[in-house]
């Protein structure tokens, strides 16, 4: 194995238990860092970073249990991750790990909330145009808003590294 990586495959691991103590150490040697995680490890990069995000669930949970807000928990505790990351002008490595694992379970993160809606039976069969009006809407403002910022995102980007040099 090349040096600076670290192995920890389910066999180290286990090893990690069943080392005879005569021998070398089976636990690979972690350089020290600043902030008590290696930046080589990815895992924990994205550990740090699903603890962040956990974190600011839980703030907004919090929140919304002790005011009775009318805003679901999670979403108020996004809210205020958007609003702190606002007010440092930048995201950490880790939280970006993570989102970037979790973005591929999205489905499966909003299906339980989904699930709920077939409890409404009679609800749901009372309001379904304007529900499907509210989904059409919502769908297609969400669309355009997303264009419309990936736009401008890409002609600042284009700016940025025109003034920068950068072709």
């Amino acid at each position: 194995m090349p040096e600076g990586t670290h192995d920890f495959s389910l066999h180290s691991l286990i090893s990690l238990a069943y080392h005879d103590p005569k021998s070398k150490p089976a636990r690979p040697e972690l350089p020290a860092s600043g902030r008590g995680i290696d930046p080589l490890i990815p895992e924990a990069m994205m550990l740090k970073g699903f603890m962040w995000l956990m974190i600011f669930l839980v703030i907004g949970n919090l929140l919304q249990t002790l005011f009775s807000l009318p805003v679901v928990g999670s979403v108020l505790g996004m809210l205020i991750l958007f609003m702190a990351l606002i007010a440092r002008r930048r995201s950490s490595r880790s939280m970006g790990i993570a989102a970037s694992h979790l973005i591929h379970y999205f489905t499966l993160l909003i299906l339980p909330s989904a699930a709920g809606l077939f409890f409404l039976g009679s609800t749901l069969t009372d309001n379904w145009l304007k529900l499907l009006i509210a989904i059409v809407l919502g769908t297609l403002i969400s669309s355009v808003v997303t264009l419309l910022t990936m736009q401008a995102m890409v002609r600042w980007q284009h700016r940025r590294d025109k003034t920068a040099g950068i072709s």
